[in-house]
């Protein structure tokens, strides 16, 4: 059971951060998804197919990121059962987004661009190495957060934003 207001206050900031995080990046991903679907369709070589989607997946993590925790200035902005709906609701949006489009959008794409796609797999069936490489760019995007979390942190407690120290003293009580 919760006692206190600073122990609310510690869930809620977990609940926002996760589900911000985890909507940040399903975000990256279904727009890597839907690129990908858009190249093969328009019969793209496959390095495009390839890097492409996944370097516009991480630049868009970094923005999004420095935007949302730009916009979320401090704690009392950020500390809010509204907020943690929010990105909760924004999360299992997506979510459903992905998940309708895999099932509809996808069979769609597949009928409409058959020979494409069959290039695009046969063709994908040899570059190995390339595929294994990229494999650690969903790696690379939460390495990114962090890194632009910390970095925001060291900045709000660097000019002494009200609130900014909120989480840090809550673990210390």
């Amino acid at each position: 059971m919760i006692k206190n207001k600073q122990q609310i206050n510690w869930i809620d900031s977990v609940g926002i951060g996760l589900f911000m995080m985890f909507s940040i990046m399903e975000f990256s991903s279904l727009l890597e998804y839907l690129l990908v679907h858009f190249f093969v369709a328009m019969g793209a070589n496959i390095e495009m197919i390839l890097w492409l989607p996944k370097i516009i997946g991480f630049l868009l993590v970094i923005v999004i990121s420095v935007l949302v925790l730009n916009k979320m200035n401090t704690m009392h902005q950020v500390v809010s059962r509204k907020n943690l709906k929010t990105w909760t609701g924004i999360f299992f949006g997506i979510v459903i987004i992905q998940t309708l489009y895999n099932i509809y959008g996808s069979e769609f794409m597949y009928d409409k661009y058959s020979d494409e796609f069959d290039n695009y797999y046969s063709t994908l069936r040899g570059e190995y190495l390339l595929q294994s490489f990229l494999s650690f760019i969903p790696l690379l995007k939460y390495l990114a957060f962090g890194s632009i979390l910390l970095l925001k942190r060291d900045e709000a407690a660097g000019k002494g934003i009200k609130g900014s120290n909120q989480i840090s003293e809550i673990g210390e009580s």
